[in-house]
């Protein structure tokens, strides 16, 4: 089901949080590893380039550029000491998810709850808009229509 909702495929890979950290070479997916390697370079080579800006080289200055470009896309994995700084923190919206989940279900069946008794019970039966053991926290209509409202 997530491959679909990810790739539109029912038979894609969707990677993991072990496949993204340390990599799945049969998937082409590179480690986090290799990819703070390849920060560190552009950061070493982002600095040698504003070196050589500072004394006018531009031959160094293009050379080091040229690296750079080749590993920029890596640059925020090089200020990582360990592959498992890779991973946000899964546990919050895990949660979150299923609470959302959770009352998504449960206002849907209060409110089919309520409707059922007030389209079930006749008027005369009602205690206010409710019907008896009803929730009382919607008898604020009773009160409305008490008062004029």
């Amino acid at each position: 089901m997530l491959s679909i909702l990810a790739n539109r495929n029912p038979d894609s890979f969707v990677p993991g949080i072990n496949d993204l950290v340390y990599g799945n070479p049969a998937q082409g997916i590179m480690g986090a590893d290799e990819k703070i390697r390849q920060g560190r370079v552009a950061i070493s080579s982002l600095a040698d380039y504003k070196a050589a800006k500072k004394k006018d080289d531009t031959i160094l200055a293009q050379t080091a550029l040229r690296e750079f470009r080749t590993h920029q896309a890596f640059l925020g994995y090089g200020y990582l000491a360990r592959p498992e700084q890779a991973v946000p923190p899964v546990a919050l919206s895990f949660y979150a998810f299923r609470l959302m989940v959770g009352l998504g279900v449960l206002f849907p069946s209060c409110f089919c709850s309520f409707f059922f008794s007030r389209c079930a019970i006749p008027s005369r039966q009602r205690v206010g808009c409710c019907a008896p053991g009803c929730l009382r926290s919607f008898s604020a209509t009773s009160h409305r229509r008490r008062d004029g409202w």
